[in-house]
């Protein structure tokens, strides 16, 4: 399901998230041509109103955009240093900090109690058949899994198609064959397809959970 480029990719976004999380901003602005955080936005528009997890947020920016709107995030992250830096986030606009340290292949979570999970720009956990079986347990039936995996910069100018470069050689394209596959083994719905903006195009993933997972499936 993976290649060279997309393993390289990942290993680096471990970095990102542990030892250079300092530089995590910085990076995401240069690998997009300035678009990481238009690309984000994208999958916090697909969400429901109520009852959301954003796994692996990172700095924590959807989560304040989605606190100043008034529809809080609880955001879960492995990485102690993604905390520290979304919860100053949170801090400086007078939210709260809903932050927990977990792992998505063992959420926290009762079993049906949420209406949506995020996941932007994912590592290669979002590939593990554990998570989608996580994940399909903690969402309600009908709740719906929303990941980011990829974007594109499409705009003719000289700067798009350097940074656009730059993306294809950091494997920002890779759409993760087998993906959709995987998680219909895993009994959601899926709903694929690449969103235009201005400059770019980004690959939204609409993941529903049926009725009845496979889990829950009668023998």
């Amino acid at each position: 399901m993976t290649n060279g480029w997309t393993r390289l990719l990942w290993h680096a976004s471990r970095l990102l998230y542990a030892q250079l999380a300092w530089s995590y901003d910085l990076v995401a602005w240069v690998v997009s041509g300035g678009q990481w955080r238009a690309w984000t936005r994208v999958g916090l528009q697909a969400l429901p109103a109520a009852r959301v997890v954003e796994i692996a947020f990172g700095p924590g920016h959807l989560l304040r955009e989605r606190a100043d709107a008034g529809s809080p995030l609880i955001g879960i992250d492995r990485s102690p240093q993604m905390i520290r830096q979304a919860a100053r986030r949170l801090r400086r606009g007078g939210h709260a900090a809903r932050l927990v340290r977990g792992d998505v292949r063992h959420l926290p979570i009762a079993t049906g109690r949420l209406d949506g999970v995020l996941s932007t720009f994912p590592a290669e956990f979002i590939i593990d058949p554990a998570t989608h079986r996580e994940v399909a347990r903690v969402l309600a039936p009908g709740g719906v899994l929303v990941v980011i995996p990829s974007a594109r910069l499409t705009g003719r100018g000289a700067l798009d198609r350097l940074f656009g470069s730059l993306a294809r050689q950091v494997a920002l394209e890779d759409p993760l064959p087998g993906f959709r596959q995987a998680l219909e083994a895993a009994g959601f719905n899926v709903d694929m397809g690449w969103v235009r903006l201005d400059r770019s195009e980004v690959l939204r993933v609409l993941a529903q959970r049926a009725s009845n997972t496979p889990s829950e499936a009668a023998p």
